[in-house]
């Protein structure tokens, strides 16, 4: 391209060219902004976007995070309503296999009475010695990335569904 003069200056320019990567650079400028913004809504970890409650049969509440890390500590954290404990004051929460093949359960807070295998699920027995309401706390480390279904049910009630993402 030849030399075009501008002012006292010769100058070899590409208008159309420049035009076009001012608006690549804002295209970028965009995209930056997103994905910080997204992260601090925690779409990428904890934060708004990434803490969840669900609530299912019998009123168990069920608090978690839509997003997670791999091996990374996470909670499952479980509030049974006094009235879902049988006669003898126990409960049972039972969560699906397939989730617990992909995690790693560090520690149950308070202890399970018993721990029991049926089909697809593992069912945890707690007892429950105050009156009112408990909270159990499930202490994990995903070992796997990618999209993951946690099926949770209270007892033998219908199970409760959550979708989870674990990041790299």
């Amino acid at each position: 391209m030849p030399l075009q003069r501008v002012g006292e200056l010769e100058i070899d320019h590409d208008l159309a060219f420049q035009r076009r990567e001012w608006i690549m650079e804002r295209i970028g400028w965009t995209a930056m902004l997103v994905i910080a913004v997204a992260g601090l809504l925690g779409l990428f970890g904890t934060g708004l976007l990434s803490a969840a409650e669900a609530q299912g049969e019998g009123n168990l509440l069920l608090r978690y995070g839509r997003f997670e890390r791999f091996n990374a500590p996470a909670e499952l954290a479980f509030t049974v309503p006094a009235e879902a404990a049988s006669p003898d004051g126990t409960f049972g929460i039972s969560i699906s296999r397939d989730y617990l093949a992909a995690v790693q359960v560090e520690a149950i807070t308070p202890e399970p009475a018993d721990v029991a295998a049926d089909g697809d699920w593992l069912t945890y027995t707690f007892a429950s010695s105050t009156p009112g309401s408990i909270t159990v706390v499930f202490h994990l480390e995903h070992d796997a990335i990618g999209p993951r279904q946690l099926l949770v049910r209270l007892g033998d009630g219908e199970p409760m569904a959550i979708g989870q993402f674990v990041y790299p």
